[in-house]
């Protein structure tokens, strides 16, 4: 027969929820103040990388995901200027080989060649010092996104 309010408990329920023996009345004591479970306790609540126990507000939140894309793009940013001024660089390489052909053209022929050549060196090295200047600008930008990130 069944009890008013009280429905029917499983064994195993039954069997895990079993109160503890006498022999371990340290599961339903509190530690003294000075012991060492205690100071291990405080010590691991002030380490770096703990949690704070209140929850952070949003705005926050919305300004470190600001400063992690930042900083992502930042670094995407850095790997397309290396590509650009690897670009540059070759454009600059490929025209001063190219500047031993010109003796071997006939004259009608080389000095437009060799104000062509002269162009596109001039044009390899405005991408290497594009890729500079938009290298100052993707480290400038990472700076910022890591300092928001570091007093949010």
């Amino acid at each position: 027969m069944m009890a008013y309010g009280v429905g029917v408990v499983s064994r195993t329920v039954a069997r895990r929820y079993k109160v503890a023996s006498g022999d371990s009345q340290f599961l339903s004591q509190h530690p003294t103040p000075e012991s060492l479970v205690v100071q291990a306790s405080c010590s691991a609540q002030s380490a770096p990388g703990s949690f704070p126990a209140t929850p952070s507000d949003r705005e926050s939140k919305r300004m470190e995901q600001a400063a992690k894309k930042g900083f992502s793009s930042c670094s995407m940013a850095f790997k397309s200027v290396n590509a650009t001024c690897v670009l540059g660089r070759y454009v600059h390489a490929l025209m001063d080989t190219a500047r031993a052909v010109v003796p071997r053209l006939p004259p009608d022929v080389q000095e437009q060649f060799d104000e062509l050549l002269l162009d596109i060196q001039v044009a390899g090295k405005q991408i290497i010092q594009l890729g500079f200047d938009t290298a100052d600008s993707a480290a400038s930008a990472m700076a910022t996104s890591v300092v928001t990130r570091r007093h949010v």
